[in-house]
């Protein structure tokens, strides 16, 4: 590969697991005469599967978020210089062969790929777009679940079922509840597990409500889910000083 002065570029909008594997395998792969621009808003890559017990236990939540060149040439020997390019931005419109960044910026491209990732609530996912204000929301996190004495998290799949064990185990003594919709927790990976989770829950303390799908009334800040109440289809309406909900 010999870097011209200028060369085509392969857009990629969003910094996902997918897109760091794409671009990774086109920074070994791509001839001369192009380039790989990676279009990401957060400043940092963020490592979601940490986030549950990172929003419990305090002092770790720096090492969820990684810089993408980091990732995308740690442990790649061989990456050209000048393949590679990082803009901190988020797109704000996509044309036939450009997009055009927030700052203004119009990127013309040969090839386009969008691997934006998933959506899904708090603290699988974050709001913030730089790594201190992340971290800043883990330890808002962190602190609330500290305050509250009775926690409870509506949604028994796999963030759910971490996150109460977590709580559970780093504050033995709070009331824990785990709220599911279906019969079986974790329920596309078959009951053996299901019947494991259930009697290490059983273990721990933690209280299990089964093919219950709530709603829930979140108190005065709707936003953190503080003094909330889950209102279950019986008639019966419990509070709770946190309600965390994956639905």
């Amino acid at each position: 590969y010999k870097p011209g002065p200028s060369p085509k570029s392969i857009v990629i909008i969003g910094g996902s697991f997918a897109s760091i594997s794409l671009a990774r395998r086109l920074c070994h792969s791509l001839p001369s005469g192009y380039k790989v621009v990676l279009v990401e808003k957060n400043t940092h890559f963020h490592y979601p599967f940490v986030f549950p017990r990172y929003s419990v236990v305090k002092g770790h939540e720096r090492k969820a978020f990684i810089p993408y060149d980091e990732i995308v040439f740690s442990g790649r020997k061989g990456i050209p210089d000048g393949i590679f390019e990082r803009r901190c931005s988020a797109v704000s419109e996509v044309a036939r062969d450009s997009v055009k960044l927030d700052s203004g910026d119009v990127i013309d491209f040969e090839f386009l790929a969008i691997a934006t990732g998933t959506s899904s609530p708090r603290p699988s996912k974050l709001v913030s777009q730089d790594k201190h204000g992340a971290c800043e929301e883990l330890r808002g996190l962190q602190e609330q679940i500290g305050d509250a004495e009775s926690i409870a998290v509506v949604g028994g799949g796999a963030v759910g079922v971490e996150l109460v064990t977590d709580i559970k185990g780093w504050y033995p003594d709070k009331d824990v509840t785990l709220v599911h919709s279906r019969n079986r927790l974790l329920h596309t990976y078959g009951a053996r597990l299901h019947d494991r989770v259930m009697e290490e829950m059983e273990k721990l303390g933690i209280t299990v409500r089964l093919g219950q799908r709530p709603q829930v009334q979140l108190g005065n800040d709707v936003k953190t889910g503080e003094h909330a109440t889950l209102a279950f289809s019986s008639g019966q309406v419990d509070s709770f000083g946190l309600v965390v909900s994956y639905f």
